[in-house]
């Protein structure tokens, strides 16, 4: 006992010292230090009166910068010690002292070891509202962060462009001097020929001085004409350096593009995995076919954002890739698989985003709806896409399973998935049909979009050679 009064107030005066002393960083390893070596207790009196004594101190005091440090200190402590609900406390002190200073990194951080804490009690409600402001926090440093670096860019692309400009300016303006004294040199040349004409044959002497003026000036002009191919020779490096500066910028455009896909699918199979969690806590059975349902069209979705940030085509989604992807992923997802066989006939077709998701979430919905109702026994389900025509395209989804019931049909007809499969269609503006023949046989027919594919640095390197 007398060991721990000791300990305790070994903290509090570290407490007191990172503040009295202003030197945090050997102060904040003291204070971590003793805490590490006070035992696993709840109730610490002593050590809560250092606590409150130091709380006091700081809120007297006004720093706000000392507060942080100890208040994370602290956290850690109690979070390795297991104590959530002083974790939760000081959670609380520290979003109030990174609130005051603007510290936003503080202040997403802070929320985020109160959803832990809270989730470790218990408290899932208040640890999704806390969830949801580190979410938010987050993802607003973020963007602030990509803001900055793309104004970064922007500043700098705009210097280079201004000197380039500024060059080329004081280039044009040699050479139209070089050009004046070109000229000039030709009119004194005209002037001193006729001089010497008119002052007759005899004049020999002038004639050899001209002979020696005239070697002189072509001295001069081959002179002149090495400082003209000097120049043309750094106007090709300055362009050489233009093209470079534009090649970087392209590629970390297409670097963002591919950052912005994979923060999309990280985000989604976040979604998945709350969808999971909640899923584990529900016992009715048409809310967990629900939230499985829902996993499998985000799955869809999130598929196509990594094949557009693996790829490197940013525009276009390779649809026999990502077919045979989709078909393993709801294979691996339902139980009993070993009696359905898949029959996939897909052609090389490449398409734009905005047609590739919907196209994946009508497969969805046909597959698990063709596995859920469709057989009793083994079966065979049929998915094709296929080039019909000029840009025509046909997706067929057929099995040879039992088909709508006459008693039961337009349940599975008018079901959410078969309502989802005819909005997707029209979004697709193609057509919809459904056939019960051995089976039920989904076939939408569209015209594809096709879309230039970004092909980076290497085309605009062209067309600028093409331009010089």
């Amino acid at each position: 006992m007398i060991r721990l009064l000791l300990l305790s107030y070994c903290v509090m005066g570290c407490l007191l010292q990172c503040v009295a002393l202003n030197k945090l960083l050997p102060s904040e390893v003291k204070l971590q230090q003793l805490l590490n070596k006070l035992p696993d207790t709840g109730d610490n009196i002593v050590l809560g009166k250092a606590e409150a004594r130091y709380a006091s101190f700081m809120e007297r005091e006004n720093k706000v910068t000392d507060s942080i440090t100890i208040y994370t200190g602290l956290i850690r402590y109690y979070h390795d010690k297991k104590q959530y609900e002083a974790v939760r406390r000081y959670s609380a002190a520290l979003v109030a002292a990174a609130e005051r200073d603007g510290r936003l990194e503080v202040l997403a951080r802070s929320y985020a070891t109160w959803f832990k804490a809270d989730s470790a009690m218990g408290h899932y409600q208040d640890a999704i509202r806390h969830y949801q402001l580190y979410k938010a926090l987050h993802d607003s440093l973020f963007k602030i962060i990509k803001h900055h670096q793309l104004n970064q860019l922007e500043a700098q692309f705009k210097t280079e462009q201004k000197d380039q400009t500024l060059k080329l300016k004081q280039q044009n303006i040699e050479l139209l001097t070089r050009e004046a004294q070109l000229q000039d040199a030709r009119l004194q040349s005209a002037w001193f020929i006729r001089n010497v004409i008119f002052g007759g044959a005899g004049m020999l002497l002038l004639l050899l001085l001209l002979g020696y003026n005239r070697y002189q000036l072509k001295l001069r002009s081959n002179r002149q004409m090495k400082q003209q191919q000097e120049e043309i020779y750094k106007q090709n490096l300055s362009l050489q350096e233009l093209i470079s500066t534009q090649d970087k910028l392209l590629e970390e455009k297409e670097w963002l593009l591919k950052e912005i896909h994979h923060r999309v699918k990280n985000n989604l199979q976040i979604v998945m995995s709350l969808l999971n969690t909640q899923a584990a806590f529900l016992d009715d059975k048409d809310a967990l076919n629900a939230i499985r349902e829902s996993r499998y069209r985000m799955q869809a979705i999130s598929l196509i954002h990594q094949k557009l940030y693996q790829s490197e085509n940013m525009a276009l989604i390779d649809m026999h890739t990502y077919i045979h992807e989709l078909v393993i992923y709801l294979k691996d997802g339902f139980p009993g698989m070993n009696r359905i066989s898949f029959d996939l006939q897909i052609a090389p077709v490449k398409l734009d985003v905005s047609q590739a998701v919907p196209v994946g979430l009508i497969l969805n919905e046909a597959i698990t709806n063709a596995i859920k109702y469709a057989f009793t026994g083994n079966g065979t389900i049929l998915v094709s896409l296929q080039q019909t025509g000029d840009q025509q395209l046909t997706l067929v989804v057929a099995d040879n399973g039992k088909g709508f019931p006459a008693d039961g049909g337009t349940l599975r007809k008018k079901s959410m998935g078969m309502t989802l499969i005819n909005t997707l269609s029209e979004q697709l503006e193609g057509t919809l049909n459904i056939q019960h023949h051995n089976g039920v046989i989904i076939t939408v027919n569209f015209k594809y979009r096709e879309k230039q594919a970004f092909t980076g640095p290497a085309e605009f390197k062209e067309e600028i050679t093409n331009y010089a």
